[in-house]
């Protein structure tokens, strides 16, 4: 099986600074290398932790053009840094328009954030994700991981699937979300 993994891990400078997401991406890798038996060869790790130019936005593209583009069999992919959201200007988040979902952000782009030169902050927005692995090959397996704020639609996928499990959960926002998708998609 030809297969690629994809980590990242940014913890930023000065204000912005997060503590663990570096630690979080080797932990990452350890358990990708017990699961699915990835070789260091196999893994492209970008983190800004020895070198503060690494974490770009144009690096994180490229290297998600390379993974989905040489056809692998699996691709893991993995994100640890800032998230955020920002209005959805290209109308492709959702077509619900309830006070509940404006008011969650699931009308919104995610994006996380990137690190540029002069140690400025860029964007990767979930448009941008999206239209790169409408690239992947229909034989490709992508298994993605994203751990930041506001990552709940990063991938802006087509389908909400709820395992049994997180249907027992008593939140309000994961209720709502169940309530209101057909029984085909959850």
């Amino acid at each position: 099986m030809k297969k690629i993994a994809l980590i990242i891990g940014l913890e930023y400078f000065g204000e912005y600074k997060l503590d663990g997401c570096y630690n979080d991406a080797l932990n990452i890798i350890s358990e990708i290398k017990n699961l699915y038996q990835f070789n260091n060869n196999e893994i492209i790790f970008i983190s800004d932790k020895h070198n503060s130019n690494h974490g770009s936005r144009s690096q994180i593209v490229n290297s998600l053009n390379y993974v989905v583009k040489e056809d692998f069999d699996f691709i893991f992919f993995y994100y640890a840094g800032h998230g955020g959201y920002t209005k959805d200007y290209s109308g492709d988040e959702t077509n619900l328009h309830s006070t509940f979902i404006m008011n969650n952000n699931s009308c919104a782009d995610s994006f996380f954030y990137t690190i540029e030169n002069n140690n400025k902050l860029g964007r990767l927005y979930d448009d941008t994700i999206k239209e790169i692995l409408t690239n992947l090959s229909s034989t490709s397996t992508f298994l993605g991981l994203i751990d930041c704020c506001h990552s709940g639609t990063m991938f802006d996928c087509d389908y909400i699937y709820f395992p049994n499990k997180v249907r027992n959960l008593k939140s309000k926002k994961i209720n709502y979300l169940i309530d209101n998708c057909s029984d085909g998609y959850t």
